[in-house]
């Protein structure tokens, strides 16, 4: 199960500059974010909570290959001592 507070991501994603691209994505998936945020762990979830990626101590410029999973709705989720972030990504 996941719930997404829209609140809190709104707030998370103004305040800290993290960009995913392309979105919608055809392969990869950057992910960008700040050099001061450190230990960040990315989980890549299905749209009904399954997790089908994790990775932790990221660096600020990270690269998702989506070609192993199916097309469709994911969430990323970003998750770090002054972070909780997450977003809803599409792959075509």
């Amino acid at each position: 199960e996941v719930n997404v507070d829209t609140c809190a991501t709104s707030i998370s994603s103004t305040l800290i500059d993290i960009n995913i691209f392309p979105n919608p994505t055809k392969n990869v998936l950057n992910i960008n974010f700040p050099s001061d945020l450190k230990d960040l762990k990315i989980t890549l979830l299905t749209i009904d909570g399954k997790i089908i990626f994790v990775n932790e101590n990221i660096p600020n410029k990270f690269v998702i290959n989506l070609s192993e999973f199916s097309q469709g709705s994911y969430i990323v989720k970003i998750e770090g001592e002054k972070v909780n972030f997450f977003k809803k990504i599409i792959f075509q």
